[in-house]
C-alpha cells in the first residue's frame, strides 16, 4: 500500500495557485499580486495592474454605458469592494455572499419628491471577487461588470428585479 503524504499549508496554496486564476489586493484595493493564470486570463500583464486600484476592471465597463444617462447618473457613486460583509448580508437575508454581484443604496428617481430631506449620496457597489469568481476572461468580466452596473442603474431609475429580468438585466 502506498504511504499518503500529508499537505502542508504551503503545499496546498501552491497547487491552488498552479490550478486558479489568484490576484492579491490590500486593504485599500490596491493590486499587490496576481499569478500567471488570472493575467493569461484576463489580458494584462503583472506590470500593468500591480499598485493600481482594482477598479480598473470596473472603469472600462462604466465607459460604455450611453453618454445619454450621464446626467442622471451624476450623483451616483460607483464603488468597488471585495465581498459583501456580514451587515449587508444580513440586511438582504443572503445565504451565499457569493450569489450577490452587485447593490443598489439609494432612493430611486421615482421615489423622490421635493418634500425630501437631505439623502445620502446614491451609490452602487460592485463586489469584485463574486464576479471575477464567474468570469474566465476579461471580455466575460468586462461584460458582467457592465451587465451588473446596468442592472443597478436599473435600480435608480426605479425598476424593479421582475422588469429587469424581462430587460435581461438580472
Amino acid at each position: 500500500m502506498a504511504a499518503t503524504k500529508a499537505l502542508t499549508p504551503r503545499s496546498l496554496v501552491n497547487a491552488i495557485d498552479r490550478s486558479m486564476g489568484r490576484i492579491d489586493f490590500a486593504p485599500d484595493g490596491t493590486i499587490l499580486d496576481a499569478n500567471r493564470n488570472f493575467t493569461d486570463l484576463m489580458g494584462y500583464s503583472l506590470e500593468e495592474i500591480r499598485g493600481r486600484h482594482h477598479s480598473i476592471f470596473v472603469d472600462e465597463a462604466v465607459r460604455s454605458i450611453p453618454p445619454g444617462f450621464n446626467r442622471y447618473l451624476e450623483e451616483l457613486v460607483i464603488d468597488v469592494e471585495d465581498m459583501p460583509d456580514e451587515a449587508t448580508c444580513e440586511e438582504l437575508n443572503l445565504r451565499d455572499t457569493r450569489t450577490l454581484l452587485g447593490l443598489y443604496r439609494g432612493t430611486p428617481l421615482t421615489h423622490r419628491h421635493v418634500d425630501a430631506p437631505y439623502r445620502y449620496p446614491e451609490r452602487i457597489v460592485i463586489y469584485q471577487r463574486n464576479i471575477e469568481r464567474m468570469c474566465r476572461s476579461k471580455r466575460r468580466m468586462v461584460t458582467q461588470i457592465r451587465r451588473t452596473v446596468l442592472h443597478e442603474i436599473g435600480h435608480h431609475f426605479g425598476l424593479s428585479e421582475r422588469q429587469l429580468r424581462e430587460l435581461g438585466y438580472a
